[in-house]
């Protein structure tokens, strides 16, 4: 898991933070979710088997509950790069979800039938699900980081009908709820919470330094260190974080934070930090990219060499499976 990673899900872990996400990012600004009702709960789905392969975990999953019963299940998922096969890893981890309540609820069944006369349907009896039985809903939003997204919005988008056309109507589609955080400018009016509001603010202007220090000269003496820690993990500012490593030890206040962080975007020494984020972001996903595109065509060699030419396709457009062949031919090792 990498810094941006662990930044966004420990931002994501306030429920204050994640309440105002969805409030702001869903719903316009309405006060729909209230905080007070969040509860994290495990992120990883399991289907059933003991396989490995058969968990999923989501980057932060809370429900909503009251007087102690689960109302509704929320996922969150952040994507810094496009997965162009996340359609069918959004679907399984709502399904895994689904079935695990399915599950309790019928070993709830099951034990209150143990105590009683039996009741009920043959097939109430039978699968241990009764006829009232109901499940919550699930529902997951996909914020991406980056600037374009340019893949799949619904699982249509990944199936191929040509020469199946009579079986669209039969095969039930899923949208996905992405939502590109990078096209989002009325940070003020959508988000009460004074911390994922910085947050976004200055993520929009993170390539514009007049902007960016624009906001912090106005709202600076607001902005939290947990807001401009996980800004410096966001854009990748060594200088960002190095300085806030010496506030810390200093344990300076906020004030002088925010202060020293205009000081830090007017220096002349310093101005590469924001200045280069554009160009710094382009030779990251550049060399990321080739390093991507060196090991996979690593794995073709292999998988030729081994006769299994058919699952190059297969490693194309799933992800899960590309990683195990990669770990099974020694080409990343199992963390």
């Amino acid at each position: 898991m990498g810094k941006q990673d662990i930044a966004q899900i420990e931002f994501l872990r306030d429920t204050g933070h994640f309440a105002d996400i969805w409030n702001g990012l869903v719903f316009g600004g309405r006060q729909v979710i209230d905080s007070k009702e969040l509860k994290e709960i495990s992120p990883v789905g399991i289907a059933p088997g003991d396989d490995s392969s058969s968990k999923r975990t989501a980057d932060m999953v809370m429900a909503k509950t009251r007087d102690g019963e689960k109302l509704g299940i929320y996922i969150t998922e952040n994507q810094m790069t496009v997965d162009y096969s996340i359609p069918v890893r959004i679907l399984l981890r709502e399904v895994m979800e689904y079935d695990r309540q399915l599950s309790e609820i019928v070993k709830r069944n099951r034990r209150n039938a143990k105590k009683e006369a039996r009741s009920g349907s043959s097939g109430e009896f039978l699968y241990g699900f009764r006829k009232e039985d109901r499940l919550r809903p699930v529902s997951t939003i996909v914020l991406f980081w980056d600037d374009e997204w340019d893949g799949p919005r619904t699982m249509y988008d990944l199936l191929d009908f040509n020469g199946v056309e009579e079986m669209k109507d039969l095969v039930t589609d899923f949208p996905l709820n992405v939502i590109n955080v990078s096209k989002i400018k009325n940070e003020e009016k959508i988000f009460q919470n004074r911390e994922v509001r910085d947050v976004m603010a200055l993520y929009f202007r993170r390539n514009d330094k007049k902007q960016f220090k624009a906001y912090v000269d106005e709202y600076g003496k607001e902005v939290s260190r947990d807001s401009m820690r996980m800004i410096s993990a966001m854009v990748a500012s060594s200088e960002l974080k190095d300085y806030l490593k010496r506030v810390d030890e200093k344990k300076g206040d906020e004030e002088n934070l925010c202060l020293a962080i205009t000081e830090l975007i007017q220096d002349g020494r310093n101005e590469g930090w924001i200045n280069g984020l554009a160009e710094g972001k382009v030779e990251g996903k550049a060399e990321g990219l080739a390093e991507g595109e060196k090991l996979f065509a690593d794995l073709v060699v292999k998988l030729e060499a081994d006769g299994r030419s058919k699952d190059i396709s297969k490693c194309a457009v799933d992800q899960q499976f590309r990683e195990q062949m990669y770990i099974m031919y020694g080409l990343k090792h199992l963390k």
